[in-house]
């Protein structure tokens, strides 16, 4: 490959201008960037060029990688899990990360980058965020052979601005791509109910059904239905699988037990997904679908009306975790029309051969008597017109009339033509009767596919935003609901269930009643039923309301008995209360005219006891500043009076205080700035090569007046090899810990330090022998202002994760070793040797106590 132009020969407009005009042409889910790479290449020197996208439901990441050969520019497409990805840790911490690799890259993409890993031969790397407001999209990443080839900053400066309309147009397409979606799914339901109020054939209606989920959502699908009489599925209908080969597997033995998801979903009568069939212990005759057809996830529901089940609608993609609960809750909306459809059809065809029946009957009789046919002739008439009509043998049609006239003996043969008329007679009355309810059905029928349409189309906003808002990528933890126009509930997801403690679908419930179990554990209940009230009023003002829930229920009342008078008769808060915040959405439709309402209730106790802590904290902070202050200021002041004559013992003591305090109130001000820089993402690493034990004893040295008489134990690797890391950073990692160790340990007690390399990692501990963390706390303990005791500031801890994590390393805490108390801090970052290969680990051994 050849590097690109060592600098930026385009002005930064016209590079901008380019970008936007390439980006916003992009569609597909493989979008084409080689045009991109092109016109970026002379502005901005790189040979590989990645562009890394979180996938829609942030399970995964979508990576393109641009590499030049010959004189043009190819892509590659690939997506690998968000975990472990460097997607992951920019979401994180949304800064610009510029590495230089003498030795070349050789890492994981979570530290190399998504798009640039397994390029070893790039020596420098360049990765920014595509950020739109708070929003992480994914990242812009450009790899060159050539070392420190971005760290000129004006070329930094036209990279962000390439980043920021890149995001930007993104975005736009995204959006339009979620309209397309959007349009795409109501045309495939149109398409589903139009079939369905049609005078088709049931094979028909079931090719439309499966084609029309395909389009929709881009996978495969198929509808099996129930043979009761050979206990056996038959495929119906496909689109996107071999029918043949789908058609063995679900003739399988064992597809109607539970051990296959099909045969599982149609047993329990419940929809059943799986995110990976081809792990999934729980259906393990299912796992041909991956072997076979080349399926990872699939969905199952079944085709059930009253107590009937005629089958399922199968779904499958070659994806993982291809079905998110949202997206489930919309081809349940296909599988319905499939069951509607089943139904119907049965129906009609049941009125088909009831017609033919009655028509070869009466056909039959107008040819006896015209033929005058003998009883033998009538029997051959009649043999054929069985064969012909039904596929039946005459043998199967006599023991049919022998199953339901002969058992019954008891009637005279007068009365059996009796009967015969009078069924004969009532039969023209039915059908008129049927005639009338199949009209009634089709008029239901599109009714319920245009509530579908609608349905589809709220749902889909829901799932918009909530990907916007979930805090935990892949996953709805919050409680969502979508309302109509006259606030009745018509969707709760499954946190939405376990917050109000009812199972709905949909529904026509008021939202006061589906939170009526929850308003007497409600705090301020009488502030929540007034927002609820007015939930659906297009005129009120208020969006967000904060609740607090208690665990226990404050009152036994009615609803309707919270009134503005109303208080708790326990105390306002209580350790166990939870907090949540209530926001109200509007939905709109493509007209700008207002069609449903969306609830979020997200959890935020944790925010709130941070909120609280964090103000103690800084109370704590701002009293830490003030006492040096006041210290300094009494000696200086005392200082400068003239007349009074100091000794010089007591001129000693003064100026010994002011230094001791301004040492103080340096450490602590260097703190806060240092956290700062950390939040702002402003912390530029100055890296060289170190040796990681002269880093100890720096730290050590320094926080020689706070370890006291406490003892350090350390236990270091033979021969640990030189580092490349910001020497000055990472002596306050140790300084910080060896502090927070000291202030956890009785005052003779031991602190153990260990350093070793494995697997190319450097690993750190420090084991205090306090009290310990209980382990709920020991992630809490990282976050800026958190302490679990009066004494510290909750500032350390958080710098030492900022600066551990901006070395691409992790740290954390956990119980102390075996039979001895306290908490071990741990902390790992990458170490390359100067060959550029992860330094080798040796046997550890104990090094002689240090008081």
């Amino acid at each position: 490959m050849e590097t690109g132009a060592q600098g930026t020969t385009l002005e930064q407009p016209a590079i901008v201008e380019r970008v936007a005009r390439i980006v916003s042409s992009v569609r597909g889910t493989k979008p084409d960037y080689t045009g991109l790479a092109a016109e970026l290449a002379p502005a901005i020197p790189f040979d590989v060029f990645g562009v890394v996208l979180l996938r829609h439901d942030r399970q995964a990441v979508r990576v393109t990688v641009c590499r030049r050969e010959g004189d043009a520019w190819v892509a590659l497409y690939h997506q690998h899990p968000f975990e472990g990805s460097k997607v992951e840790q920019v979401l994180r911490h949304p800064v610009m990360l510029a590495r230089n690799y003498p030795a070349g890259l050789d890492g994981p993409p979570a530290e190399m980058g998504d798009a640039l890993s397994g390029y070893p031969h790039l020596r420098a790397t360049l990765i920014v965020p595509l950020t739109v407001g708070e929003r992480v999209l994914g990242t812009l990443e450009f790899g060159s052979v050539q070392l420190h080839t971005y760290s000129d900053e004006a070329l930094r400066r036209v990279i962000e601005a390439v980043a920021r309309v890149l995001a930007t147009t993104i975005e736009g397409v995204q959006v339009g791509g979620n309209v397309e979606i959007q349009d795409r799914q109501r045309q495939a339901l149109k398409s589903v109910s139009s079939a369905l109020t049609s005078t088709m054939d049931l094979p028909t209606i079931f090719d439309r059904i499966v084609a029309g989920v395909a389009e929709a959502l881009h996978v495969a699908s198929a509808i099996v239905t129930l043979d009761r009489e050979r206990n056996c599925l038959q495929l119906e209908a496909q689109s996107g699988m071999d029918p043949l080969i789908l058609s063995e597997l679900i003739s399988n033995a064992g597809v109607l037990t539970d051990k296959c998801i099909i045969g599982n979903t149609l047993r329990h009568r419940q929809p059943h997904f799986s995110n990976d069939i081809a792990v999934d212990t729980r259906f393990p005759i299912s796992h041909l679908f991956y072997t076979a057809l080349g399926m990872h996830s699939i969905f199952v529901y079944p085709l059930v009306t009253g107590t009937t089940i005629y089958g399922a609608l199968v779904l499958c993609s070659p994806e993982a975790g291809g079905f998110t609960p949202l997206k489930v809750d919309i081809l349940s909306l296909f599988a319905s029309q499939a069951t509607i459809a089943i139904h119907n059809g049965m129906l009609l065809e049941s009125a088909r051969q009831r017609r033919r029946f009655q028509e070869i009957i009466e056909q039959l009789e107008r040819t006896q008597q015209k033929a005058e046919l003998d009883d033998y002739a009538l029997f051959e008439l009649v043999r054929g017109q069985a064969e012909r009509t039904f596929g039946l043998s005459f043998s199967s049609l006599l023991r049919f009339i022998s199953d339901h006239l002969l058992t019954r003996g008891e009637r005279t043969l007068q009365e059996i033509f009796h009967a015969v008329d009078e069924e004969r007679s009532a039969s023209t009355s039915q059908e008129q009767v049927e005639l009338r309810a199949q009209e009634e059905r089709v008029a239901l029928l599109t009714q319920t596919a245009e509530e579908a349409l609608e349905r589809a189309s709220i749902l889909s906003e829901l799932s918009r935003l909530s990907q916007l808002n979930e805090r935990v990528p892949g996953q709805m933890t919050d409680a969502w609901f979508a309302l109509d126009l006259s606030g009745h509930c018509i969707y709760m997801n499954l946190p939405a269930e376990v917050l109000t403690g009812i199972r709905m679908h949909a529904g026509d419930s008021p939202l006061e009643e589906v939170f009526a179990a929850l308003l007497p554990r409600t705090r301020n209940a009488a502030e929540l039923l007034v927002y609820l009230q007015d939930f659906a009023q297009e005129q009120t003002q208020r969006v967000e309301l904060r609740c607090i829930i208690a665990a226990e229920p404050l009152l036994s009342r009615r609803p309707e008995d919270f009134d503005g008078g109303w208080s708790p008769l326990l105390p306002e808060s209580a350790p166990s209360d939870r907090h949540c915040l209530f926001t109200r959405y509007p939905v709109f439709d493509q007209q700008g005219q207002l069609k449903a309402y969306i609830l979020h209730v997200r959890d935020i106790t944790e925010q709130v006891r941070d909120e609280k802590n964090k103000s103690v904290l800084l109370s704590s902070v701002s009293h830490d500043l003030r006492t040096p202050l006041t210290t300094i200021k009494a000696a200086v002041t005392g200082l400068l009076q003239s007349d009074v004559e100091w000794d010089e013992e007591i001129r000693q003591e003064f100026l010994e205080e002011i230094d001791a305090e301004t040492d103080h109130l340096t450490i602590l001000v260097n703190a806060l700035i240092e956290m700062s820089r950390i939040e702002m993402g402003a912390l530029m690493l100055e890296k060289e090569w170190c040796d990681i034990v002269e880093i100890f004893y720096g730290a050590r040295s320094h926080a020689e007046r706070l370890l006291g008489k406490r003892t350090v134990c350390t236990r270091f690797q033979p021969n640990l090899p030189l580092v490349q890391v910001d020497y000055v950073q990472l002596e306050r990692v140790f300084y910080n810990l060896l502090a927070n160790a000291a202030r956890h340990s009785p005052d003779h007690g031991d602190i153990t330090v260990t350093l070793d390399v494995v697997d190319g990692l450097l690993r750190g501990q420090v084991i205090d022998q306090g009290n310990g963390v209980p382990e709920e706390e020991r992630e809490r303990i990282f976050k800026t202002f958190y302490s679990l005791d009066s004494q510290g500031n909750g500032l350390g801890l958080a710098i030492c994760r900022g600066i551990v994590e901006a070395h691409q390393g992790r740290i954390w805490v956990e119980a102390g070793p075996e039979r001895q108390e306290g908490a071990c801090f741990v902390f790992t970052v990458p170490v390359y040797a100067r060959s550029g290969t992860p330094g080798a680990s040796a046997p550890a051994q104990t090094a002689a106590e240090e008081p």
